[in-house]
């Protein structure tokens, strides 16, 4: 890391400040929840992912766009300070000519537990990444799979 994130004077990591004026460490927000920006703030990532996005669908290859052979993992900011990987939302895109299935919702509450490093498995088997177990995965995540 080059530098920390919780630093208030980062000028990597701080672009809250420069986005909304945030006058507080980027990280902050996260943790401290401050209503004048914690909802602009999530609200401008989820504009830059969607524009990540869309520049790669934009670029032709071969048999397609540059999406369909890229896996984008990309996690909205914790709904909660911990830290926790429960009940944490976050949208996997790209893929398609890797056997990347999209289009659906899926929740893995109660009985259906299953380890968020099983779709870290199966995104890095996507690219092949021949992996059987990574973390505490208990092996792939066949949901995300088509």
């Amino acid at each position: 890391m080059l530098e920390s994130e919780n630093s208030s004077n980062s000028e990597l990591w701080n672009y809250a400040n420069y986005v909304l004026g945030y006058k507080g460490a980027t990280h902050d927000i996260a943790h401290k929840r401050p209503a004048d920006f914690s909802g602009q703030w999530d609200r401008w990532r989820a504009e830059q992912h969607a524009y990540f996005l869309q520049r790669l669908k934009a670029t032709p290859e071969a048999d397609g766009n540059m999406l369909d052979r890229t896996v984008v993992l990309w996690g909205s900011a914790h709904p909660h300070a911990s830290h926790s990987t429960k009940n944490y939302p976050i949208h996997l895109a790209g893929g398609n000519k890797l056997g990347l299935k999209h289009g659906h919702l899926h929740s893995f509450e109660g009985t259906k537990k299953v380890p968020l490093a099983n779709l870290f498995v199966s995104m890095l088997n996507a690219v092949d990444v021949p992996v059987e177990a990574f973390a505490d995965s208990t092996g792939i995540m066949s949901e995300a799979l088509a």
